[in-house]
């Protein structure tokens, strides 16, 4: 049974953690049809991204040397569109297209695959354990999903995954771009009152003769 994660992969959570790698991921670009060997690759304008991400963090599920290097990017392609649909305000539908979406992630995929949770008597519950990217992906999602936000930059609209609760863009740039925005708004809203207050006379200064 496979009992460690992969190599690559293990030592890309410990260097950029989680929260990024699930960002990176599902702020691939959307790739519209169906992902498949028989078109050439050159005609899929996401590839290069998912290639990208692979090299930096290992593919999200172990496959057999024998098969293309296509597998995984159509892993990467495929599992970053559905795991987007965490983001937002969700209906009750939308909640439950997750959860199935979750739990196909967490299902057994052969023999030699050992279960996501694991039994610890000694502290007397369940602990999930996961066996590859998409397992740490998918149970990211479920114990951050009050902290996934998009980006509030107009521009930006990027998923990503809040450190406090109060973030509202994605990153210090985004953040301080859209301060400045609001105070040069603020002044242009109140110019006529500004405008007003540096020509009123200030108290207790003297008049020159």
């Amino acid at each position: 049974m496979q009992r460690t994660m992969d190599q690559q992969t293990a030592k890309a959570i410990s260097r950029w953690g989680r929260e990024k790698i699930l960002s990176d991921l599902v702020n691939l670009p959307v790739q519209s049809g169906t992902f498949n060997a028989i078109k050439p690759l050159e005609q899929w304008p996401a590839l290069k991204e998912a290639q990208q991400f692979i090299a930096r963090y290992g593919p999200l599920l172990p496959r057999p040397a024998a098969l293309e290097p296509e597998t995984e990017i159509a892993d990467v392609l495929t599992w970053a569109t559905v795991l987007r649909n965490a983001w937002g305000r969700l209906t009750p539908s939308q909640v439950e297209a997750v959860n199935e979406s979750l739990d196909q992630i967490f299902e057994s995929r052969g023999p030699i695959d050992r279960p996501t949770i694991r039994t610890n008597f000694e502290r007397g519950r369940w602990e999930p354990v996961p066996r590859h990217l998409l397992d740490v992906m998918a149970l990211t999602i479920v114990n951050k999903r009050k902290m996934l936000h998009r980006c509030e930059k107009p521009e930006c609209a990027r998923y990503f995954v809040k450190s406090f609760s109060r973030d509202k863009y994605c990153s210090v740039p985004c953040g301080e771009e859209m301060r400045s925005r609001k105070q040069s708004q603020w002044v242009e809203d109140h110019r006529d009152e500004v405008n007003a207050r540096r020509r009123k006379p200030q108290r207790g200064r003297k008049k020159k003769h």
